[in-house]
């Protein structure tokens, strides 16, 4: 009788051993795994922790301006805005009280489309981009759709855009009751503009250069050697058959005569749209475009190539200069963008901290402006002539 219990206890003392052993190797697993997740790559926890519920938006660096040697600004910055969406914004439902309905997606895009007159292949390039961008887990970061809306400043070189009284007369053409170069037509296929005339006009209504005739029938079109204009006898495009788009444009630049939208007054009129951000940035202005154009240069955005070959120094939509005193004074002229960074909650975003820009330097040339354009005034009949200054 003794021996059998004896024995039972034996065995259970051997059972409580094995559990015991079980637990402590279990144990001593476990503060390894947690030694290797806090200590070894606890860092890299850490920051995908942070990077998951922040966000960051880069602040531009202000450009700085080119003058000449007696303070006449010839290359500066000047206010623009840019559109951007926010996917994840996009694809709330149209209607919340309706289950699995159709998102918001396909309604701003028609709207912001035919207000910035896109053509449906950069439409399509959009959607695809927010498609990518919810797929990538991305939805919270703004998607740069326009870098330039047209408010009251020529996108192409900074010009302050004009309203022309009397458009005909403004731009120097013939008035005739078949030419209304305020009404265009335009194409969401192609992306051209076209301005309607009569299938018998002969002469540009702008600068009365000779037409260049093509096609027959509804495709018959017209453009001008001289100002690159198009122009249509029907509402059917002449390069694809897709029905044309009548827009109004009611604003010239005075310096490249192009005729734009303001967009950006048209998209404030029809009030405020979730997941739609307009900003301002700034863009460049050449104040003597036709004087100084060779000296100056231009710039435009960085590439792939140059985000590179140049860890850190630009922003993704940031711009280069591409050539001139513009590409050869570019370390001086860019400045350093910033930076802040917003936490992400589940009802709002706060700021979290931020690091401001730093603006680039102006530059003084050692050109006269005044003696420059005086020069080009004086020589603009002759094919071929040098001026020399003496004292």
């Amino acid at each position: 009788m003794f021996r059998e219990n004896h024995d039972d206890l034996g065995s259970l003392r051997r059972r409580y051993g094995r559990l015991g052993l079980l637990f402590t190797v279990c144990f001593i697993v476990l503060l390894g795994r947690l030694f290797y997740v806090q200590i070894i790559r606890g860092d890299e926890y850490r920051e995908a922790a942070r990077t998951s519920f922040t966000t960051t938006e880069v602040l531009p660096a202000r450009r700085g301006e080119v003058k000449d040697r007696n303070g006449v600004v010839l290359a500066r910055n000047v206010p623009a805005h840019r559109l951007r969406l926010v996917p994840e914004k996009l694809e709330l439902p149209l209607d919340p009280k309706v289950k699995n309905g159709p998102t918001r997606r396909a309604s701003v895009l028609a709207r912001i489309t035919s207000t910035l007159e896109m053509t449906r292949e950069e439409e399509e390039a959009v959607d695809a981009a927010i498609t990518r961008a919810m797929a990538e887990n991305r939805g919270g970061e703004p998607l740069l759709v326009r870098d330039t809306v047209v408010a009251d400043r020529c996108p192409y070189d900074g010009a302050a855009l004009e309203v022309p009284n009397d458009p005909a007369k403004d731009l120097d053409a013939v008035a005739r009751p078949d030419i209304d170069a305020e009404h265009q037509l335009f194409c969401r296929e192609c992306g051209l503009h076209y301005e309607p005339i009569a299938s018998d006009a002969v002469y540009c209504p702008h600068d009365k250069a000779k037409l260049a005739w093509d096609g027959e029938g509804p495709t018959r079109n017209a453009t001008c050697p001289k100002c690159k204009r198009h122009y249509a006898t029907s509402v059917a495009c002449p390069v694809d058959g897709q029905a044309l788009t009548a827009v109004q444009h009611n604003l010239v630049c005075p310096v490249c005569k192009r005729r734009f939208t303001n967009e950006l007054a048209v998209m404030e009129s029809q009030g405020p749209i979730d997941g739609v951000l307009i900003d301002t940035v700034l863009m460049r202005e050449y104040t003597q475009p036709f004087t100084l154009a060779h000296t100056l240069g231009y710039i435009n955005r960085v590439t792939a190539e140059d985000l590179d070959q140049n860890p850190g120094v630009y922003a993704n939509d940031a711009k280069k200069g591409r050539s001139g005193v513009e590409a050869a004074l570019e370390a001086i002229l860019r400045g350093k963008p910033g930076e802040v960074e917003y936490l992400k909650g589940t009802n709002r975003t706060v700021e979290n901290s931020r690091r401001p820009s730093e603006p680039g330097l102006d530059v003084w040339l050692t050109i006269d402006a005044r003696l420059q354009k005086e020069v080009r005034d004086i020589l603009r009949y002759q094919r071929s002539a040098a001026a020399v200054v003496m004292d």
